[in-house]
């Protein structure tokens, strides 16, 4: 490999690394401000789950690459707006304070960053994509560590919405109104 071919993939790899960075920075923020540890929304959900449709963002066709721009400043920017301001005064920026944390508010957190995730799924039409990108989103999800009683019962929610949305669609065609 010649030099200029290993500092091109040296920048690529940078770059790709400052994005992950700059483009899930809202986890590590809510989590310097809160404390929540790795068991915490920040660093147990949203940024590995953040960082893992990154990763695979290129296996995703365009128009789930699109809800992909759309979704990730969707979610971050309710972190940042919604709990990581709000929260600030809550919690003193000391890691030690990991085994002290009350568990109630470190629930609280990942209560309120989970209220955000179907109202942004939907607004980037989520429903439309998840068909042609099933495998793409197997893949991030990687379900073991996302498998929580909030993810689960929000799976089950953007589940029957989708199925609501296409089956008014279909009644739509024929001229049916469902309720």
């Amino acid at each position: 490999m010649n030099s200029t071919a290993l500092i091109f993939l040296f920048v690529t790899v940078l770059a790709s690394a400052q994005n992950i960075s700059f483009v899930c920075d809202a986890y590590n923020e809510l989590e310097a401000k809160t404390t929540c540890c790795p068991n915490g929304y920040a660093l147990h959900y949203g940024l590995p789950l953040c960082t893992r449709f990154i990763e695979y963002e290129p296996t995703f066709d365009p128009e789930g690459q699109a809800f992909l721009h759309c979704v990730r400043p969707c979610l971050t920017d309710y972190v940042r707006v919604n709990i990581t301001a709000a929260s600030f005064n809550l919690f003193q920026r000391n890691a030690t304070l990991c085994l002290q944390k009350s568990p109630t508010n470190c629930a609280s957190i990942s209560s309120d960053a989970f209220e955000s995730h179907v109202p942004c799924y939907e607004k980037c039409n989520f429903c439309q994509v998840v068909a042609n990108n099933t495998i793409p989103f197997s893949k991030a999800f990687q379900i073991a560590p996302f498998l929580t009683r909030q993810a689960t019962e929000q799976v089950r929610q953007l589940g029957a919405n989708c199925l609501r949305n296409s089956i008014s669609f279909v009644g739509g065609i024929f001229g049916i109104t469902l309720i």
